[in-house]
């Protein structure tokens, strides 16, 4: 199917991008600290230390955030089987089977039991994917803040004393 095709597509780039996101964040991060020459300004000085930490929050965010998303695939995954199988038997109750048999097991067991224990299972999953995923979308939502600020802070930091030294007044926030 075309749309299984493009869901896959998009599975794939917002896979790469959460990596990419992370990725950038330690890189900016690193380059910064390496090239970080203080004493010039106390106030360029102290907006580059806090976009450091700010920087290196968002990037524990997002190693919370990679951390977290097999958990989400893997209870997406059982929900599915489960919902499958509920299928499965739904199709068997309206072909008129009552009983089936269940691998593992050494009896019989009622196909209208098996349909109300996946369906049920189904619901508990779609519950806990719902609490995951509002926990990544804030975990998320915090990275990009984070970012954000951090990215902004350094290019004020940077660029503050030389902003300053075109008006004249390269010591103003000395």
């Amino acid at each position: 199917m075309p749309e299984d095709d493009n869901a896959a597509a998009a599975h794939r780039v917002q896979v790469k991008f959460e990596f990419y996101l992370v990725a950038l964040t330690f890189t900016v991060l690193g380059l910064s600290v390496q090239t970080a020459k203080f004493g010039g300004l106390v106030v360029a000085d102290a907006l580059e230390l806090f976009s450091w930490v700010v920087l290196l929050l968002s990037g524990l965010f997002g190693l919370w955030r990679l951390e977290w998303s097999p958990v989400f695939y893997h209870v997406s995954d059982r929900r599915d089987w489960s919902h499958e199988i509920a299928r499965q038997a739904r199709r068997q109750i309206s072909s008129g089977v009552q009983q089936v048999g269940v691998s593992g097991e050494d009896r019989t067991f009622p196909v209208d039991e098996i349909v109300r224990m996946h369906e049920e299972a189904v619901s508990r999953f779609d519950k806990e994917l719902d609490g995951l995923q509002n926990r990544q979308l804030k975990k998320y939502r915090v990275q990009r803040a984070t970012l954000l600020v951090g990215m902004v802070g350094l290019v004020v930091a940077r660029g503050l004393p030389a902003f300053l030294g075109l008006f004249g007044r390269p010591d103003l926030f000395s």
